[in-house]
């Protein structure tokens, strides 16, 4: 009858411990995600020298210009409104993208929203009549703006 080797428990914690240490070690100098071991870069990551985002301007009648970005249009938490964004203005069909349109401007004039925890509040726009609304793609390179580019314009109709 063969028995089985005896493994001291301390010692084999030790080794699980270890083995943890150096997976999340390795996970952050690589910059990687390794859920559950290591999630470091879900909140901080390393950008590269480029980026892009989206921004909103909601131009009004009177000429006033209101600045945004997409977690400000829709309430949902700031880090998924940007993929909202990119997956309904990215596309090709024009009919999401003026339904989306007409759902945050309803929104931020009749169904306000409160912030909470990762929920930004709603942008403030003036009870003056909207001319048109604007979603912008803007790219940084190392921190300074570099381009600027409309990817969608809404104009409201007079039924609405």
């Amino acid at each position: 009858m063969q028995r089985a080797p005896d493994v001291n428990s301390s010692k084999a914690l030790v080794a699980l411990a270890g083995a943890f240490t150096v997976t999340s070690l390795v996970s952050t100098v690589a910059n990687r995600n390794f859920w559950p071991i290591a999630s470091n870069n879900m909140f901080n990551a390393k950008f590269g020298d480029r980026l892009s985002r989206f921004a909103v301007e909601f131009h009004l009648s009177d000429g006033t210009v209101v600045a945004c970005g997409p977690a400000n249009c829709i309430p949902t938490q700031f880090f998924r409104a940007g993929a909202v964004f990119a997956d309904v203005f990215m596309g090709g069909e024009d009919h999401p993208k003026q339904v989306l349109c007409q759902r945050i401007l309803r929104r931020l004039r009749r169904d306000r929203w409160r912030s909470f925890d990762e929920v930004r509040a709603p942008a403030n726009l003036p009870n003056v009549p909207l001319s048109r609304m604007e979603i912008w793609v803007e790219t940084t390179v190392r921190g300074m703006p570099q381009e600027r580019e409309v990817v969608y314009t809404y104009v409201p109709s007079d039924e609405q």
